[in-house]
């Protein structure tokens, strides 16, 4: 079985055009960029959520600005997005989830 045959893994995202190729392997910190038959490849820097909070809070607190959207806007679109992840889970779970087990 070649390399392409095998099942993509869930932390590769591949983008693909008429002319270019894009990889990005998340557990290998690698992008991968095909255009013309050639094929470059590089490491790339995928800093955790806590690492990117860490340095919006500081800017945020330095500049004391943000471009964050507001508290109620997010709620708009959050709340339908968390009771629709709840009924997803009740139904798989076979009984009622009242609060979303993400962070």
């Amino acid at each position: 079985m070649k390399d392409d045959d095998q099942p993509k893994n869930k932390s590769t995202i591949e983008v693909t055009t008429k002319s270019l190729k894009i990889v990005v392997n998340e557990l290998k910190t690698t992008i991968e960029r095909t255009r013309e038959g050639v094929t470059e490849q590089e490491r790339i820097d995928i800093p955790y959520q806590s690492q990117l909070t860490v340095d919006l809070v500081d800017i945020i607190l330095k500049e004391e600005l943000s471009d964050l959207v507001s508290y109620d806007e997010c709620l708009q679109y959050h709340i339908p997005m968390l009771n629709a992840f709840n009924l997803h889970l009740s139904k798989i779970l076979k009984k009622e989830i009242k609060v979303c087990p993400i962070t």
